[in-house]
């Protein structure tokens, strides 16, 4: 049986089932916690209930636009991300954009970006494009764990001259973009694995 007459067959009354499939087909490298985030447009009335299975996972979720039923649903590591967020060239990358950074106490914690606050603005910078009021925010690559460069190579080059085409646009680093591609296809086909098994959410993640 193939993972689509699996899901097709087994989750039509079973809404937990469902839930669980779409994430193991779309979001299984921050299942496995090889990545810091992924981002997938669901049903909203289908995911209500999605706390309840990422509890005990480390994985945070909040839906940065809704609309007609229709959700974008935004998974995330909150200590991969905030690291991430911390870097110094991610956090002037940013600031380009209107994200915003926070005085800590002490030094290291100086000009630190607020995770929650820059998820409220990338929301914003969505809500904004979908209701026509501006471009695409194409800074939500770094959100997703993206290179740098490789984001900054896509605004850059308008989307085009790309070396590499994988799960986001490679603009430098083929072989290394390549290698992280491969794991997570790797994870995706381990979550599957298991899913057709039997295994709950909780049981996928680690």
């Amino acid at each position: 049986m193939s993972v689509n007459e699996f899901v097709n067959l087994n989750t039509a009354e079973d809404l937990d089932l469902r839930m669980t499939a779409q994430l193991a087909v779309h979001c299984a490298p921050i299942l496995k916690d090889v990545k810091v985030a992924n981002i997938l447009t669901v049903e909203e009335a289908d995911f209500k209930g999605l706390g309840y299975l990422l509890r005990g996972t480390g994985i945070s979720y909040r839906f940065l636009k809704t609309e007609g039923g229709k959700a974008i649903l935004y998974l995330y590591r909150k200590k991969r991300l905030q690291k991430l967020l911390q870097d110094a060239q991610v956090r002037a990358f940013l600031a380009g954009y209107g994200y915003g950074t926070k005085t800590g106490d002490c030094e290291e914690n100086a000009a630190e970006v607020d995770m929650n606050a820059a998820l409220d603005i990338l929301s914003a910078h969505i809500t904004l494009f979908q209701n026509g009021g501006g471009a695409f925010p194409h800074e939500i690559g770094i959100f997703l764990g993206y290179p740098l460069w490789d984001v900054q190579g896509f605004l850059e080059n308008e989307g085009k001259n790309f070396a590499y085409l994988g799960y986001w646009k490679v603009y430098r680093d083929v072989q290394g973009a390549k290698n992280i591609f491969r794991r997570f296809d790797e994870m995706k086909e381990q979550a599957l694995q298991e899913l057709m098994c039997g295994k709950t959410l909780r049981e996928i993640a680690v």
